[in-house]
């Protein structure tokens, strides 16, 4: 029988994780439960675990100072973080301990509880034997139509099933859907090397036994049937030894980050749509949940972020989008990414590293298209890795790719601009808080306005009094943001002889009211 010791200060916390599975069905004896540190360390001297699950913030002796304890006393031991509200630095702490592992106190489902435990002693399974059979490609098209929600004919669905499952016995099914993380794709490996390893991954999953799996932009989706007999530890048992066989096939083909999202489970063959949809979003979750990591449905459908999904990769191809067309905008959108104090702990740490990968790999697409193949993968996107790393709070991330994007893409375009163009820009920030016309620039500069505003678009792409709306809406943006001044106040800060038009120019350019906008960072 396998061991575990839950330490923890809380009491229903303790008996919580207790409680969420059934500890002799899957091979444990009933957890050892401790109060602190000191307690913990007195029963690891006595026993040894498989397993040790420790909240971080308690009296006496904290988390972290335990595991570096015990792991002076036995370097090869698992632990799991019991996280809450931990700040920030405690949980890069953890993770630079190497404790990988952990629970969101408020978020915990039996099943992630069980894929945890089942991790530890499941054996890869190629295929649930006795039970399927491979799928003729009538029957991986009939999954395909299922899962894109189009119809099929009842003869359709009694041969899917047939070839599923030749007992008697009910059928429920759920879908996986395995992603290769951002991450895997950063080190030195060229594009190509990086499809390949894609493509054989795909090609060994179908060869050792995998019975249905339909490749797609988003990963491989693959179904995992079950029959109604088993009981729950049994389906979740059997459930993951299926994941962790795929993620063994990952690992040959030297794909080390998959992130796997699974479904919940229905017996009406009809829903696969849904249970597609269901393990997409599981799988989409990583963001705040991690990478490299097994994500249930069940554990995220109750809970919903601000920030995720389809408006992080907005924000993600806006900032793409502006830095291609050299826009000092981007700024703006790197705010949006970068507010300080996100979520807290595991959450905001996983939050921001994903954004870090994400964002290493549109320097990289950009510097490529924007430069060709002159410049080889080793430049700026691995002589940051390190330094990267190192950063501890989300201003100084959102601070160093300010500086890379400024240094390294937008310094290209100032080289590039005539001098009346940046002396343009320079009386245009020298002067944000006054009535400015096309008629006094041109008469500083010496210059007919025509030929101004000529060369301006030619070189900037956009027209002179667009970006002299635009600057002065960043401007009133920052002090709507860092101070308190009124809106009237604001707009005769910046030149405008009312405030209604300053009001109607701003949501012009925004879409939204000054109030408005300042009433959205107040509730951020």
């Amino acid at each position: 029988m396998y061991r575990v010791l839950i330490v923890d200060d809380e009491l229903a916390a303790r008996e919580m994780i207790a409680c969420l599975v059934d500890w002799k069905e899957i091979g444990f004896e009933e957890p050892d439960m401790a109060k602190d540190g000191r307690q913990a360390l007195e029963l690891f001297r006595q026993k040894s675990y498989d397993i040790v699950f420790a909240d971080i913030e308690m009296p006496f002796m904290d988390g972290l100072e335990m595991i570096e304890e015990m792991k002076r006393e036995k370097s090869g031991q698992r632990f799991v973080i019991i996280s809450c509200h931990e700040s920030f630095a405690y949980a890069r702490r953890a993770l630079q301990m190497g404790v990988s592992e952990y629970f969101i106190k408020d978020l915990m489902q039996p099943e992630e509880l069980y894929s945890c435990l089942l991790e530890h002693t499941a054996s890869p399974k190629s295929v649930f034997r006795g039970e399927q059979t491979l799928l003729a490609q009538e029957c991986s098209d009939i999954f395909l139509r299922l899962i894109l929600g189009e119809t099929v004919t009842e003869r359709d669905e009694k041969l899917f099933e047939k070839n599923i499952c030749s007992s008697d016995n009910k059928l429920y099914y759920s879908l996986g859907l395995a992603g290769i993380d951002e991450k895997e794709q950063k080190g030195a490996k060229p594009d190509h090397q990086m499809l390949c390893q894609t493509r054989r991954f795909y090609k060994r999953i179908c060869q050792e036994g995998t019975a249905v799996i339909v490749p797609g932009e988003r990963g491989i989706l693959f179904l995992i049937p079950q029959t109604g007999n088993h009981s729950t530890a049994e389906k979740m048992n059997r459930t993951v030894e299926y994941i962790n066989h795929i993620r063994n096939i990952a690992r040959n083909c030297q794909i080390f980050s998959l992130t796997v999202g699974v479904s919940e489970d229905s017996d009406q063959i009809r829903d696969m749509e849904k249970l597609y949809e269901q393990a997409q979003k599981a799988c989409n979750m990583k963001v705040f949940r991690g990478m490299n990591r097994t994500i249930f449905y069940n554990e995220i459908s109750n809970n919903t972020w601000g920030l995720q999904g389809r408006a992080l990769e907005e924000c993600l191809e806006q900032i793409e989008t502006l830095i291609t067309e050299k826009d000092s905008r981007y700024q703006d959108v790197l705010k949006k990414l970068y507010r300080p104090n996100l979520y807290g702990g595991f959450l905001e740490n996983n939050y921001l590293s994903y954004v870090n990968w994400r964002l290493w790999d549109i320097l990289f697409y950009v510097r490529r298209k924007v430069r060709g193949k002159e410049k080889p993968r080793t430049d700026i996107m691995q002589q940051g890795v390190e330094q990267i790393n190192r950063l501890d709070s989300a201003r100084e991330m959102e601070n160093f790719f300010t500086e890379i994007i400024q240094n390294d893409f937008l310094s290209e375009q100032k080289s590039k601009e005539s001098g009346i163009v940046r002396q343009a820009k320079d009386y245009i920030e020298s002067r944000l808080c006054e009535d400015i016309s096309l008629s006094r620039i041109a008469d500083a500069l010496h210059v007919h306005k025509g030929y101004l505003c000529r060369v301006f678009r030619e070189e900037t792409g956009t027209n002179l009094v667009s970006y002299i709306r635009t600057r002065k809406v960043q401007e009133a943006k920052r002090m709507l943001e860092a101070t308190a001044l009124k809106i009237y106040e604001i707009a005769e800060a910046l030149g405008y002889q009312s405030s209604q038009y300053f009001t109607m120019v701003f949501k012009k350019e925004t879409g939204v009211s000054p109030n408005d906008y300042r009433k959205q960072l107040s509730e951020k």
